[in-house]
């Protein structure tokens, strides 16, 4: 009898504990982006992976941030973030941003991306210096932005060349990153 009690108390307050989890969090992704002003936040595409939904975003103008999310227990949760400042100055000037996030363990796989404003840019192509490899990014039409993104898993070392092309494959702007550096810079925000 005592057996049943203590098991039909310990169901009960895990059954209150996932309750209480549910109930908690936050219900849509731009409450977790952002839980102060998730009405400011202005979501211009989401890419599902297979570590989560890879959120591109800005809250302002001058801005555009990345984040991995997750869902579970109904809640969304930000893994891990980063944001670029003032990007009218490069926008203006190049006619893209760009942006790395690293691989984490068991949260997503290194990318590459950035916006596109430059109407003439319809290619961006990474070179790997160290081998000379290269690969072709992957544009997203949307309506408020265009964004470029590549999966960097079959890449190796820091140093790379990041190139917009025009539909003809000429040349519009050109810019050398080191990875290396910009992860020590940058340190993407992580996620609770």
């Amino acid at each position: 009898m005592k057996k049943t009690v203590y098991l039909i108390v310990v169901i009960l307050l895990l059954f209150s504990f996932f309750i209480v989890k549910y109930n908690s969090g936050a219900k849509t992704i731009q409450e977790a982006l952002s839980i102060s002003h998730p009405e400011r936040i202005v979501i211009l595409h989401e890419e599902k992976t297979k570590d989560g939904i890879l959120v591109f975003y800005q809250i302002s103008k001058n801005d555009f941030s990345a984040a991995v999310v997750k869902k579970r227990f109904g809640n969304y949760r930000v893994m891990y973030s980063g944001a670029q400042g003032e990007i009218h100055l490069t926008l203006d000037r190049f006619g893209f941003t760009y942006m790395f996030f690293p691989a984490i363990k068991n949260t997503s796989f290194p990318i590459y991306f950035g916006l596109i404003r430059n109407p003439e840019i319809t290619q961006i192509k990474i070179v790997e210096k160290k081998r000379n490899m290269e690969e072709k990014a992957k544009i997203i039409e949307g309506t408020d932005a265009r964004i470029w993104l590549l999966d960097m898993k079959k890449f190796e070392g820091s140093e790379f060349q990041i190139i917009a092309l025009s539909e003809d494959n000429k040349e519009i702007a050109k810019r050398d990153d080191n990875i290396s550096l910009q992860v020590a810079d940058q340190n993407p925000i992580q996620g609770e």
